[in-house]
């Protein structure tokens, strides 16, 4: 819940500066960027692209590699050993029911 709360955030503040920067010109009918306001709607933009398409993927990045580490370490270091592992004999898998299945194993 934490993590999509953090989302809805962080989205509502990268898109919170749109009204800021756009206007609505009925003369042309369409909505133009304020005049004055170039040079920070191109900051916002370089910014916003780079938090997206660059940070965000490295942070997935390092937390799944991090998250390999643990599970390496936790499976060479768990309750059971390596060498002690528990060998399971194949296990012959039909169906010895009373009534007929439609299914077939």
């Amino acid at each position: 819940m934490k993590v999509v709360a953090g989302m809805i955030i962080g989205c509502s503040l990268l898109g919170s500066i749109q009204p800021y920067l756009w206007a609505y010109n009925r003369a042309e009918d369409k909505c133009a960027l304020r005049p004055g306001l170039e040079a920070l709607w191109e900051v916002r933009s370089w910014t916003t692209e780079m938090v997206v398409f660059l940070l965000v993927p490295l942070v997935i990045l390092i937390v799944n590699v991090l998250v390999m580490r643990e599970v390496w370490h936790m499976s060479s270091s768990g309750p059971v050993a390596p060498s002690q592992s528990i060998k399971v004999s194949s296990v012959n898998h039909t169906c010895r029911c009373k009534r007929r299945s439609k299914i077939k194993f």
